[in-house]
């Protein structure tokens, strides 16, 4: 690999591993308590809530595919983008005055409100987890194929990306993990 593209990834990756921890320092602010941290402070703007779930949804891997299908597949490699955008508006417009009327800020608090127990919240709130490991595996490896692609060791590229992602979580709370997803959509 040429030196001039090595220290040009190598800024950017620093750049990228050094706003993770900064936004995470800067989400301080909103997590006063135990219950704001995981709540985002219930202090997020519409935009914020939109850019997120998109950006958690469709994500950087669909961003990087989408631009792979979209040379070789033309139009067509879009509409998995599309779709997305569309599950959005529907779910927005069926479920979103259900979530205000009964005061519930996610779909867990819904579950136990609307079947009055905490089995059915529990069974969600614990497929949730088997997939969040899924999704942090996944860019736990493509952190690792970043790394070996330039030449690094790709362990060593796993360990740094847990210990940032480990620190940014700790300190940024669900506000900055929001942020964090609205940037990534922006991007």
């Amino acid at each position: 690999m040429n030196e001039n593209v090595l220290w040009v990834v190598l800024c950017v990756l620093a750049l990228f591993l050094g706003s993770m921890v900064w936004m995470g320092i800067r989400s301080q602010r909103y997590n006063t308590t135990f219950e704001s941290s995981l709540t985002a402070g219930k202090s997020t703007s519409f935009l914020l809530i939109t850019a997120s779930a998109m950006g958690a949804h469709i994500g950087s891997g669909f961003v990087v595919g989408s631009a792979e299908y979209g040379a070789g597949y033309g139009i067509g490699g879009a509409w998995y983008g599309i779709c997305c955008g569309l599950s959005f508006v529907v779910a927005g417009l069926f479920l979103g005055r259900v979530f205000r009327s009964l005061g519930c800020i996610s779909i867990s608090q819904y579950l136990q409100t609307r079947y009055h127990d905490n089995v059915t919240p529990l069974i969600y709130s614990v497929s949730n987890v088997f997939s969040g490991i899924s999704i942090i595996a996944g860019q736990l490896l493509a952190g690792k194929a970043l790394f070996s692609a330039v030449g690094f060791d790709g362990t060593s590229g796993v360990i740094i990306l847990a210990v940032v992602a480990f620190i940014f979580v700790s300190l940024s709370g669900m506000w900055g993990v929001l942020a964090a997803s609205a940037v990534q959509t922006a991007g």
